[in-house]
């Protein structure tokens, strides 16, 4: 029979309507005949929800609450033709649908028509890209992060996104509309960008991204937002998928310039997600996600082999394993009542590995008992980072075109850094918990603050025998030290001995020992400890709701929305940077590990331990309103923030917590952002549109509570302060959109903001301690043009290529740039005081081009060539994706390190690279039945396909990429010129000195650098054993592009 369009045009229209950054979108839209006349009472179902309406006298419809997705969409009415449209819903956009439909008598077969999203979003409130799970699928990248970065304007940080120029900490990472950043610092805080444990990818709807001048309902972000939206489930069916992949196929590396392999991190992957209808429970669904990933090397480099045969480019001591789990239950207690309910679960555990710390190599020993661990493994902290949550979310649809939303959650975040718990324990011996493996839930088993003891001598004692006062030493870092004999049996001395618990000497890092590959002293660790001691703690419950109503009154629609939201958060934050020493860097807020064990008297114990509690209230509204083309969007956004905390009121000395008359309540934040933007539809495919607003971000808790409660000063700290004003950003964005085609577009966005009161520091020069607080006083400038061209995956080909030109500029690159680019450089050799920048430079993240493209190459099935009747390249897509970047600015130094030239005046090499997906899909229906639905791909991801080696950085005292003009440009004069013997004499007194051993009595001589074997290493001997280790860390090219890398996996769907 004769197949007809039933639909002689389908129009769909994004509008970009932000819901508190929500899961839910609104489907909306006109039903006419085929003469353009309305047809009442038309139904609309969504298929695999509960959700539908019906067409008013009118022919309009709306459905609000539509959970973020790909949906059929059937549209019937007495006496036509049924019509069933598929379409995607986006969340926090309004889809809307022209459907024109067929009298019954007219005899077709039923067609179903994919309707097309436009290209060009008429309706848009500021800057949003949305990626679909099916886009997130087909691109060579593993996480939400990776994918964030291919938006313009979007770049990466060690922690977060940079986001218009914005800095990483001003930008929010969510899911499903909740923050899970790091409430101290801000963005993925300790584990940084790449492991940061969120959900998989397998259980993403979409990833939303907002770069700029985005709705009201977002607050207290000054670059931009990215959304995770996750799937909730379908009542239709049930779907399942199973992910795996590895980079474990090092045979398929690539070589750098000087010739080396690439080495795999060995990392294995994990995934599986299911969802559909709750047995049961009518209309009511689910979704479960887990993931596990591992690698053994996360820092894997070029193959490069030290002279004992270790190598340089797998370190030990250099897993992680991330693991997180997350659920949904959506629960239809009536046709316009739902309950969600979900959770997530997520925990990275790293090591830490250091070529510094590798060659330490003696065990812990307690009473003759070795523990079998060698000190580099003992002594390197590792990381714990957890991020989980809880929430349930109620839904109540009013009408067709109004709903209502209350969510009630909770979300925590901890970073716990510290050495593992390893220890000799009186009646059990050596006691390691797990200390090769993380446990899956909890972590490691980690040491945690405790001054319980003391020491006295060369032995710990109970405080509680000693007056019940600690020695302010956390217990398992205690240095103790002995009169022993050296090594050799010749010279006696009082030197570290071994702790009783941990079997280790203790201590701050000691570097004295010759025990190396090269020989050297000075350059690698023996015993001690690195400067690791620190445990944050945050947990917030928030209540937010909002309503959303679409009224419309013939040519006028009006999108109205209100919302608020409450956060009551908890800081729990003990950090000690010199945990061995008893006049130490640290900082308490909690109750939790004694409370301030550092604390000089009962009233400062009282006053800092205990959590920091502050809270915010926010609320806003906002109409988004339509008439014949022209798009008006109002918002207003209130702020409230409680810092709960007493700041210092002297800004001229240094005044300590227990002067609680010094200190005064800090004031509570008001803060109004007006936002205002207008589209104007020039045509069916094209808008321009203006749009201005203000926003605003209360710094992050770090900045005010970090030690706010110090009471005895060390050497240029850093003092938090709590009443620091609000940042501010003033954003200006006009846009142009531009559909060439169905589809083939172009868009063109620019930009500008001036960012006030920027969180940096002001420096109090008092004596004999000066010290630095936190101050919001510093100012940046950005300014920039997106282009975008896009063509939709249509015809076996598409693409997305954009590209970003842009100037930031300011008078600080992050929070504390001034403490080493002015208070620790000293002061100006004319004034004779610390001088801060008073103009403006390009910031350290400034990048004047940025290009990023996916171009995508497919065939269906039943396409590609025929062999002997079979097809084997259908259902194969070929995805490639890159970016180019020019460099961030540097500052030159001359080799005494003294500046030339303009602060950040020159720039570090561009970079690019190519990476490709080629997968391979396979119908597992020719087993059965049971196997129709049943999918089979085999993918292969190739990193840096073209092989670009390039430098992407050089030294800033030199311009070279190998050469650093310091620790890489010594002389032989900078070489001890004392021998060092290997046999001791004592009828020669200068091969016992004391300068012949180390810390420990060790004898300094080392065969490693005694080259002509001599049993003497002489000054040119220790300089040739120099050479060497420069050698092996030129070989590493540390600011080169790594080569060639590949994973392969296969995904399973049913």
């Amino acid at each position: 029979m004769r197949r007809v369009a039933l639909l002689s045009g389908v129009l769909l229209a994004a509008l970009s309507v932000s819901v508190l950054a929500g899961i839910y979108g609104i489907l909306a839209g006109r039903i006419t005949d085929k003469e353009g006349k309305p047809i009442p009472g038309a139904t609309v179902r969504i298929e695999g929800t509960t959700l539908g309406g019906f067409a008013r006298p009118d022919g309009r419809f709306s459905i609000v609450n539509v959970p973020a997705g790909t949906y059929t969409v059937v549209v019937r009415a007495v006496g036509y033709r049924e019509v069933r449209v598929q379409v995607k819903i986006s969340a926090d956009q309004t889809t809307e649908i022209a459907v024109q439909l067929e009298p019954e008598a007219v005899r077709v077969q039923e067609v179903t028509v994919e309707a097309k999203a436009p290209l060009v979003e008429k309706y848009a409130i500021g800057t949003l890209r949305n990626v679909s799970s099916e886009e997130i699928r087909n691109i060579p990248r593993q996480t939400v992060q990776q994918v964030a970065l291919l938006t313009p304007g979007v770049l990466a940080a060690n922690n977060g996104f940079i986001v218009r120029g914005s800095r990483a900490i001003e930008t929010q990472i969510r899911l499903d509309g909740l923050d899970i950043a790091d409430q101290f610092v801000g963005a993925f805080g300790n584990g940084g960008f790449r492991y940061f444990p969120t959900v998989t990818n397998l259980a993403v709807e979409e990833v939303q991204v907002l770069t700029g001048n985005f709705a009201a309902e977002y607050g207290n972000a000054l670059g931009g937002v990215v959304n995770t939206v996750t799937k909730t489930g379908r009542t239709d069916r049930y779907e399942a998928t199973l992910r795996f992949y590895t980079d474990d196929v090092g045979f398929l590396y690539g070589k750098a310039g000087n010739g080396l392999q690439r080495l795999p991190r060995k990392e294995y992957n994990y995934e599986l997600a299911l969802g559909g209808p709750l047995p049961l429970l009518d209309g009511s669904t689910f979704y479960l996600s887990a993931q596990y990933l591992t690698n053994t090397h996360r820092n894997a480099g070029l193959e490069v082999y030290d002279p004992w045969g270790n190598n340089l480019g797998q370190l030990p001591q250099d897993h992680t394993w991330m693991r997180s789990m997350s659920a949904r239950l959506k629960f239809a207690l009536t046709k316009d009542l739902s309950l969600l309910v979900g959770g997530m679960f997520g925990l990275t555990d790293y090591e830490r590995p250091s070529i510094g710390w590798m060659y330490a190599r003696d065990e812990g020993v307690v009473d003759g008992v070795t523990n079998g661990v060698q000190e580099y493994y003992a002594k390197r902290a590792v990381i714990d980072q957890f991020v989980g949550n809880v929430l349930a979310r109620i839904t109540h649809t009013l009408s067709q075109s109004t709903y209502y939303e209350l969510t009630f959650s909770s979300t925590w975040n901890v970073n716990e850094v510290s050495r593992r718990y390893l220890a000799y324990e009186p009646g059990r011996g050596w006691v390691k918990g797990n200390f090769d493996r993380p446990d899956f839930f909890k972590g490691f088993d980690l040491w945690y603050p405790q001054d319980e003891y003391v020491i006295e001598g060369n032995q710990l004692l109970a405080k509680s025998l000693r007056g019940g006062v600690g020695d302010k030493v956390i217990d398992h870092y205690s240095l103790l030290t002995g009169v022993t004999v050296s090594e050799d049996g010749y010279l006696i001395g009082v030197r570290p001995i071994r702790h009783p618990w941990t079997g280790y000497v203790e201590g701050g890092v000691n570097t004295t020992s010759t025990r190396n590959p090269y020989g050297l002293q000075g350059f690698f660790a023996a015993s001690g400890n690195e400067r690791a001691f620190e445990f944050r703690y945050s947990q917030y419950f928030q209540v937010d709701g909002y309503i959303t109503s679409r009224v419309e009154v013939g040519d006028i629609v009006h999108l109205l929305k209100g919302g608020f939201e409450a956060r009551f958060l908890t800081l729990h934050h003990h950090y000690n940077s010199l945990p061995w020493d008893g006049n130490a860097f640290f900082d308490v807020y909690t109750d939790r590990w004694g409370g301030n064990i550092y604390a000089e008297n009962q009233q400062v114990w009282e006053l800092t331990s205990k959590p920091y509690k502050p809270y915010t209230i926010a609320a806003y509204i906002q109409d988004q309103f339509a008439y014949r083309g022209i798009i008006l969007n109002l918002g207003l956004r209130f702020d409230y923030f409680q810092p709960n905390a007493k700041y210092r009121t002297e800004s001229q000395r240094f005044i300590p917590i227990q002067d609680q008359q010094y200190f005064a309540p800090a004031t509570a934040k008001f803060l109004l952002s007006p936002r205002i933007s207008i589209n104007y539809p020039i045509t069916e495919r094209s808008t321009f549109s203006v749009a201005y607003g203000t926003f605003q971000q209360v710094p992050q808790p770090s900045f005010l509570y970090d030690a706010l409660n110090t009471f005895r000063l060390r050497g240029n700290q850093i003092l938090g302060n709590p009443n620091l004003n609000a940042q501010r950003s003033n954003q200006y964005q006009v846009s142009y959109a531009h559909a060439l085609t169905e589809d083939f577009a172009v868009d063109v966005t620019a930009f500008y903001k001036d960012i006030y009161n920027q969180v940096g520091l002001r420096y109090v020069p008092t004596l004999p301690d000066p010290y630095s607080e936190y101050t919001v006083a510093e100012y940046g400038n950005v300014r920039g043009l997106e282009f975008r061209l896009r063509r939709r995956p249509v015809g076996n080909f598409g693409f997305d290529i954009n590209y970003t030109l842009s100037y930031a500029r300011g008078t600080a690159s992050g929070p504390t740039t001034q403490y080493q680019q002015t208070i620790l450089a000293g002061e100006d050799p004319y004034t004779g005081v610390k001088t801060f920048p008073l103009t403006e430079y390009f910031l350290d993240y400034d990048r004047r081009h940025v290009v990023n493209f996916t171009l995508s190459f497919f065939l269906n099935e039943g396409e590609g060539p025929a062999i002997a009747g079979l097809r084997p390249l259908e259902n194969t897509t070929l995805n490639l994706t890159g970016f180019f970047q020019t460099g961030t600015p540097y500052t030159k130094r001359d080799r005494q390190g003294n500046q030339v030239g303009e602060y950040n005046g020159a720039r570090q090499p561009s970079d690019w690279s190519v990476d490709m997906r080629l997968q391979r899909a396979f119908s597992l229906g020719v087993l059965g039945e049971a196997f129709r639905k049943v999918t089979l791909e085999f993918y292969i991801d190739v990193f840096n396909l073209l092989n670009n080696v390039k430098p992407v950085a050089v030294y800033e005292r030199t311009g070279s990429p190998d050469y650093d003009g310091v620790d890489l440009n010594r002389q032989i004069g900078d070489f001890s010129a004392t021998n060092w013997y290997r046999d001791p004499d004592p009828n020669r007194p200068e091969t016992v000195s004391p300068a012949q051993y180390d810390s420990y009595g060790r004898r300094l001589y080392s065969s490693s650098a005694d080259f002509n074997r001599d049993g003497v290493v002489t000054q040119e001997e220790k300089y040739q054993g120099y050479l060497r280790w420069v050698q092996d860390t030129i070989n590493r090219r540390v600011n080169y592009r790594l080569p060639r890398s590949v994973n392969i996996g296969f995904l399973l769907r049913f």
